[in-house]
Order: C-alpha cells, then sequence, then structure tokens
C-alpha cells in the first residue's frame, strides 16, 4: 500500500481547519476538497486549474 500526500495544504487558497472533523477547504472548493485531490490521483501542481478559475499557489509565507 502506498500514501499519497497532497500538496493541497501547502497552497496559499487553502483556509486553515477550524476543526478536527472540519473538511479542508479552499477558494477552489469552499465547501471541501474532494477526496480524489486529498488522497487520490490527482497532482495539483500539474492542473491547468484547481476548480473556479483558482489554480494552485504555493504559500511561501
Amino acid at each position: 500500500m502506498c500514501v499519497i500526500i497532497s500538496n493541497c495544504p501547502c497552497c496559499k487558497h487553502c483556509y486553515p481547519c477550524s476543526s478536527v472533523s472540519d473538511p479542508l477547504k479552499c477558494k477552489a472548493f469552499p465547501e471541501g476538497i474532494p477526496k480524489e485531490y486529498i488522497w487520490g490521483p490527482v497532482d495539483v501542481q500539474k492542473l491547468k486549474e484547481c476548480n473556479n478559475g483558482v489554480k494552485y499557489e504555493e504559500d511561501l509565507s
């Protein structure tokens, strides 16, 4: 079994979670990032756009 770790938490558009049970959210997915982006084969760094015109941008702060 292999584990894929998403780049989503490193994106400047990702929101901090308000609780442990709260889904990871971002400007592209304000209701929650889909599981295939977090645990699946989607490489957000290679996408032209994640959703809603928003593209992955590394948070350098």
